[in-house]
């Protein structure tokens, strides 16, 4: 809770802090997705990069959505992770639906895509018409 009051306290409005913090775990997670891909599996292909950015933007909205609304921000998506798992492996791969849309499997790239920006936009606007600070 101090590190959001110390960001909040910087010359930058809401919009800025949620635009520069989800860039840059985004390029964070980009540059350990590319090295590890090089490094370990020899492939130097950037296929895995619209992966990470489903995955990534999904699971930040929930970050940010527990973050705002003052519950455990880290309990809370852990458990949206584990229903994730859960949901994603239940009965056959090929018949099982969430696995369309869901941000970890993403076996449709575009259902999933649309899921992870329709998360990202909500915690967006939650996160800049909140204006409460839990401090």
């Amino acid at each position: 809770k101090n590190s959001l009051k110390k960001i909040l306290w910087l010359p930058l409005s809401r919009v800025e802090t949620f635009v520069f913090s989800f860039f840059f775990g985004l390029f964070l997670s980009f540059f350990a997705a590319v090295i590890g891909n090089t490094f370990l599996f020899g492939n130097t292909g950037f296929g895995i990069l619209l992966e990470i950015t489903i995955f990534y933007s999904a699971y930040f909205g929930i970050l940010m959505l527990a973050t705002t609304k003052g519950v455990d921000n880290i309990t809370f998506p852990v458990i949206f992770l584990i229903v994730d798992l859960i949901a994603g492996s239940i009965g056959d791969p090929a018949t099982n639906k969430y696995q369309l849309f869901s941000p970890l499997y993403h076996k449709n790239l575009h259902y999933s895509l649309v899921v992870a920006i329709l998360i990202l936009l909500i915690s967006f606007t939650v996160y800049i018409l909140d204006r409460k600070e839990k401090w």
